[in-house]
C-alpha cells in the first residue's frame, strides 16, 4: 500500500472513530459497554497513530529541505574559493 493511500485511511478511520463516539455520546446510536470502550479505545489508538505518521511526513520534509540548504551553502562557498 502506498505512503499516501494509508495515511489518508488512517484519516478516514479517525474521522468515522470520532463520529461513533460521539454518536454514542450524544444518544444517536447505542451500544453495550464493552463496545463503547472499545470504540473509545480505538479512536484513542487512531489519533496517536496519525499523529505518529503526521510526525514522521514533517521530520522528512524538514530534513529534505535541510539537506538542500546545506547543499546550495557548499555550492556557494565552493564557487567563492575557486575565483
Amino acid at each position: 500500500m502506498s505512503d499516501n493511500l494509508r495515511f489518508y485511511t488512517q484519516i478516514v478511520s479517525i474521522i468515522l472513530f470520532i463520529i461513533f463516539v460521539f454518536m454514542n455520546f450524544l444518544g444517536y446510536w447505542t451500544a453495550d459497554r464493552f463496545v463503547q470502550v472499545l470504540f473509545f479505545l480505538g479512536m484513542i489508538f487512531a489519533i496517536f497513530s496519525v499523529g505518529i505518521e503526521t510526525e514522521k511526513r514533517i521530520k522528512i520534509e524538514i530534513e529534505v529541505d535541510w539537506n538542500n540548504l546545506i547543499g546550495f551553502f557548499a555550492a556557494q562557498n565552493n564557487s567563492i574559493t575557486t575565483n
